[in-house]
């Protein structure tokens, strides 16, 4: 991958290291296991509520996203558990994508996916108990709100303690509690990063990932734009190559099959490209132009067929949904492979360190000196 300069050049390296066969392979699994269970789960809340599978298919088919509405109480429960499920599963795919671009920025060039894998199952806590541990500090200043608004529910003394108290402490803990917010949202971009380059521990992860924010917030804003500008333009990229390989794939075949493929192309294509809501976002870019589908394939309805040409529909519409999801797969590896870069960066300019360039032995050594001397203060 070349040196690293230690400076905003390094972003451009983000595009590249996505790119790589394994790290593709790590996020597509960990993102495409979340998204079947959240699939099954959101299926599973909607009959709940009493609805059938066919009204959800026609509501949504394969993605069921943005605005769901839900009145049972259960129903929702299982949504939740289905979107946290597909979360942590992104997590720990960033983790694993983070480990391997950091090892490869290191010159470890024989870095294997399984090594990534057993690292993001020995790892993967960390990261979980990073954000747990601010949503349960988040919960805490939540229930002191509440303790607050009993007590000013007391006849005469609440309201003179609460207009008397309003701006200390009450004002500056809820200012405290938004930067934990805001906090707790780029969390999800940092985290896997700090505990895929350095993080021993959960309370080692919190203070670096925050710290990478708060000491140079410009520098890190900056790169964070960068990236996702590169990840935009990129994946726009990949999105029109990958429709031209589908076009070029279509074309060939059809010169044996004929008007058979275009009916088993049209069986699967055509619920997957109608109702997946974010093809503008991941297959366009802004004020520019978008792909549009509808301008590569050639896809209509069609009826009475055979139990075959309905099983290779499904296969193909499962293909198809593969795709969408490795092109949506380099997108999130662009944007976790440049905060691997930026904690590099500004890790460097804050402390002085070339964590990139510390042997492995030397980099666990300072890591397991650093957690002591925490423990000893």
């Amino acid at each position: 991958m070349g040196k690293l300069y230690y400076n905003y050049r390094d972003i451009l390296k983000a595009p590249r290291l996505a790119l790589m066969g394994k790290n593709i392979f790590i996020m597509l699994f960990h993102v495409m296991l979340g998204y079947a269970i959240y699939l099954m789960l959101t299926y599973a809340a909607y009959l709940i509520q009493g609805l059938s599978i066919k009204q959800v298919w026609h509501l949504y088919a394969l993605f069921p996203f943005g605005k769901l509405e839900f009145e049972n109480n259960w129903a929702k429960f299982v949504w939740y558990v289905g979107s946290v499920f597909w979360i942590a599963m992104f997590l720990r795919g960033s983790l694993g994508v983070a480990r391997s671009a950091f090892e490869e920025l290191r010159g470890n060039f024989f870095f294997s996916m399984r090594e990534a894998f057993r690292f993001t199952r020995k790892n993967g806590r960390i990261v979980y108990r990073s954000i747990v541990a601010v949503i349960v500090f988040l919960a805490f200043l939540v229930l002191l709100g509440v303790v607050v608004g009993l007590i000013g529910k007391i006849p005469i003394f609440g309201e003179l303690f609460y207009g008397f108290f309003y701006d200390f402490p009450f004002f500056v803990v809820s200012l405290f509690a938004v930067l934990v917010i805001f906090l707790l949202c780029t969390l999800i971009l940092t985290g896997p990063a700090v505990a895929a380059v350095k993080g021993e521990d959960t309370m080692t992860t919190l203070f670096d990932a925050f710290s990478t924010i708060t000491s140079q917030p410009l520098r890190w804003t900056l790169y964070l734009a960068g990236s996702y500008i590169l990840a935009r333009v990129t994946t726009f990229v990949l999105a029109y190559a990958s429709f031209r390989a589908i076009q070029f794939t279509n074309w060939t075949t059809m010169l044996v099959m004929g008007e058979k493929q275009a009916n088993l192309f049209s069986l699967g294509a055509r619920e997957v490209f109608a109702n997946f809501p974010y093809m503008n976002f991941f297959a366009g870019l802004p004020y520019i132009t978008r792909l549009n589908p509808g301008d590569f394939f050639d896809v209509g309805y069609v009826n009475d067929v055979s139990w075959s040409m309905s099983a290779g529909g499904v296969f193909l519409m499962i293909g198809l949904v593969f795709i969408l999801f490795f092109i949506i797969s380099y997108f999130l590896n662009t944007m976790v492979c440049a905060q691997v870069i930026a904690f590099l960066d500004i890790r460097n300019a804050t402390h002085n360190e070339k964590l990139a360039f510390i042997p492995e032995d030397e980099l666990e050594q300072n890591m397991e000196s650093e957690f002591d001397g925490k423990k000893s203060d």
